[in-house]
């Protein structure tokens, strides 16, 4: 089913609003935060963080430093991910 202009418009609106803020990717592009771009570059940053830590000594600064990481990352990329759930839902409703 396609959408009317109208229908995309409010979507659009409601994900701006949601989400309110742009995502910085590790490639340098800017994309809306929550968006599957997003969400994708913040799983890879986590993958990246895990294997720099995997190669460090057990008690190490750098490895208490890489969890620290990995903690924060995680945070953001459910934060991304409830934006996303969101946004698909508003998506779903307005097809109704």
């Amino acid at each position: 089913m396609l959408l009317s202009e109208t229908q995309l418009r409010v979507i659009i609106r409601k994900a701006l609003d949601r989400s309110g803020e742009e995502y910085h990717c590790h490639d340098g592009t800017v994309v809306l935060f929550g968006s599957i771009r997003c969400i994708e570059d913040i799983e890879l940053r986590i993958l990246d963080v895990i294997r720099m830590r995997n190669k460090t000594k057990p008690m190490s600064d750098k490895r208490v430093h890489c969890n620290g990481y990995l903690k924060m990352l995680r945070r953001e990329l459910a934060a991304a991910r409830r934006v996303f759930d969101s946004i698909s839902e508003d998506e779903n409703n307005s097809n109704v």
